[in-house]
């Protein structure tokens, strides 16, 4: 990477780049936890550290303050609220757990610029794989990819809920790409249209709802580039976001897979197009009562309810992580709204922490957008104003899911935070 060049770093060993690129690709193999075993992430994690350690030389540890003052309360939160918990000894554990991802991998990983450009490597081999996972499992091997929910496909290494993931987080990198080499670079296509199989295969609302605001994002990036007025530049976003969401609803109102049979459950097109299609009818006044819009996501709202109780009756302290749940079809499930699921889980100071923690990258945004633009490589834009909408991602699916103590969610947050962290701390003039 030019722009942000490796001074004052050794070269990464070949055998070093090979063991982060791989470990890359196992950590975001989110199911291999179901498939295989639980702790896998942590036995490769273990592994590699032990891989690693020779290669190691004069490692300079450094992690930014505010992030090293909003973690440490959050984790400082977890192990107060094991004092009023059922099972203090699970908080304890879980405390210890992102203790060691968020002050280990960020150590390690903000220690030499280069680490976390082999990882992201790994995120496009992931979704190239998983990809090729899918096509292989509709073409001729079911064990390796099929339709596990209606609507909903997983492969071996990423289930439904989580293969969107694989997907968001290389979208914007590629689509800028494609844009920029104007259709001619087949590697880049290939690449975008991996994300989008992925996304799309997965049926996840989350991810896409998500979709229009990356494609929102990508069209407007070029005329941020051009320095173009930023009243012109919010009108591009909104006419894309608007174009991003019809796509969404003749997709989720036309494809086959929102045929839903009597007795068959909503699948993830059906979903989407009824919720869409319900919150319209309230927007226009069509008679939509607050209930009905409801029944369209029963879980959620009652979720959101039973959350909202829990936060009413202890807003000061919480009862202990993964310690709010609600009654579902499927039985008792952690409550799937990560910011007010730790509000009731670890107190009123887990949640303050946490807010810290995912957005407080968001104040330096126009300094990093600056420092982006002036850069001379389109590899680097790519990758730097995709660390942007990498971290927009992450927040946002906090809203729709809950707290994760694992590093196949986390390392979607710590990855693109150290690379956006890289952008800020570039000393250069800049032609504003």
């Amino acid at each position: 990477m030019n722009d942000v060049a490796t001074k004052g770093n050794a070269v990464v060993p070949r055998r070093v780049s090979l063991i982060i690129c791989i470990w890359t690709i196992i950590i975001l193999s989110a199911d291999i936890k179901v498939s295989v075993n639980p702790h896998i992430h942590w036995i490769v994690t273990g592994l590699a550290i032990i891989l690693i350690i020779p290669y190691i030389r004069q490692l300079k540890i450094h992690i930014p303050r505010l992030y090293l003052i909003s973690a440490g309360l959050f984790i400082f939160s977890v192990l107060i609220a094991a004092f009023r918990s059922t099972y203090p000894l699970y908080d304890i554990v879980e405390a210890a757990k992102l203790g060691v991802i968020l002050f280990g991998a960020m150590a390690f990983f903000n220690s030499h610029k280069e680490y976390t450009h082999i990882s992201f490597k790994g995120f496009t081999l992931s979704a190239y794989i998983n990809c090729a996972l899918i096509i292989m499992g509709i073409a001729f091997l079911p064990i390796l990819a099929k339709e596990m929910e209606l609507g909903r496909w997983g492969t071996i290494l990423n289930y439904p809920g989580s293969l969107w993931r694989v997907g968001i987080a290389i979208f914007v990198y590629s689509g800028y790409l494609v844009y920029k080499t104007r259709f001619r670079n087949l590697s880049h296509i290939i690449l975008l249209l991996s994300s989008l199989i992925l996304i799309v295969f997965d049926g996840s609302r989350t991810g896409m709802l998500l979709l229009p605001f990356g494609l929102a994002y990508v069209v407007t990036i070029p005329m941020y580039e051009k320095k173009m007025k930023s009243i012109s530049i919010a009108f591009a976003f909104i006419i894309a976001l608007i174009v991003g969401f019809a796509l969404i609803i003749l997709w989720s109102h036309y494809s086959p897979l929102s045929q839903v049979k009597p007795g068959q459950q909503l699948g993830a097109p059906s979903r989407i197009s009824s919720l869409i299609e319900s919150a319209g009818k309230g927007i226009w006044g069509a008679g939509q009562t607050p209930e009905e819009l409801a029944a369209n996501d029963q879980i959620r709202i009652t979720m959101l309810k039973d959350v909202i109780a829990a936060i009413k009756l202890h807003p000061l302290f919480g009862t202990g992580i993964g310690s709010t749940k609600s009654m579902t079809r499927l039985g008792l499930m952690v409550v799937h709204i990560t910011y007010l699921q730790v509000w009731a889980d670890i107190g009123l100071l887990g949640f303050l922490s946490y807010l810290l923690l995912v957005l407080g990258w968001v104040y330096r945004a126009p300094e990093a957008f600056k420092k982006i633009r002036c850069m001379t490589n389109e590899s680097d834009r790519a990758l730097y104003y995709n660390t942007i909408f990498m971290l927009f991602f992450f927040t946002i699916a906090g809203v729709f899911n809950p707290l994760s103590t694992e590093w196949s969610e986390w390392i979607t947050f710590i990855i693109p935070y150290v690379l956006f962290m890289q952008v800020v701390n570039i000393s250069q003039e800049l032609d504003t």
